[in-house]
């Protein structure tokens, strides 16, 4: 009796658990769409308000380098709170490496992907290329092929 108890109360904290995490983390990717447009509206109104007002263009300069750390320094938060809070989920056994869901992880690997992909494919046009190259000059200059030159 006690065992099944025991066992409901922890599959009961497991749940509860599980769903702050994930609340959490919901509410971490609410926060950076929020910064993201903060981070594009709020320096564009400083700027804006410097070029209509002519008497304190530094001023709103200031303001507006001001809000940029200030965002930045924001967004950095958010995804640092994010980060550790799934890694102490992980580490509590609550979500697997593969269930994990950071909020900017697998897109930035998933373009380092697609970056590593088409500087293989320019290497294998530039390589191409060289050799192209390197034909038509030997060509030009009246070696047809090195070979030939080491054979006679």
């Amino acid at each position: 009796m006690t065992e099944t108890r025991a066992k409901n109360r922890y599959e009961e904290q497991y749940k509860k658990l599980r769903a702050y995490s994930e609340d959490e983390h919901r509410n971490n990717q609410r926060k950076i769409k929020v910064g993201i447009w903060v981070n594009i509206f709020l320096p564009l109104l400083f700027l804006i308000l410097s070029f209509i007002n002519t008497d304190s263009k530094i001023v709103f300069l200031i303001f507006w380098i001001i809000s940029l750390f200030a965002i930045a320094f924001y967004l950095m938060t958010v995804e640092y709170q994010d980060y550790s809070l799934q890694e102490r989920m992980r580490e509590f056994g609550v979500t697997d490496e593969e269930d994990q869901d950071f909020l900017f992880g697998h897109a930035v690997s998933s373009v380092t992907d697609k970056a590593i992909d088409k500087a293989d494919v320019i290497n294998e046009k530039l390589t191409e290329t060289k050799k192209t190259i390197s034909d038509t000059i030997t060509k030009v200059l009246g070696n047809d092929s090195p070979k030939e030159d080491k054979d006679q």
